[in-house]
């Protein structure tokens, strides 16, 4: 059987790469539940322990923000 040719590699780095960057764009744009979303999903599919640790400490500080609000 072979695999899908738009099967998604979810831990894939050039993904992971580009969900940094549209978290970041989100932030630019105070669309910060959409980057959260984008965080959380680096920190469920990414096996690099220091990203996975950047997204939740960026989590916590935009949640933390977004209360205050």
């Amino acid at each position: 059987m072979t695999e899908s040719p738009f099967a998604i590699d979810r831990d894939e780095p050039f993904r992971l790469s580009a969900l940094a960057r549209l978290a970041a764009l989100h932030e630019s744009r105070k669309e910060y539940t959409r980057a959260i979303e984008a965080y959380r999903d680096i920190m469920k599919n990414s096996q690099d322990r220091e990203l996975v640790v950047a997204a939740e400490e960026r989590v916590e500080q935009l949640s933390a923000s977004t209360r205050r609000r």
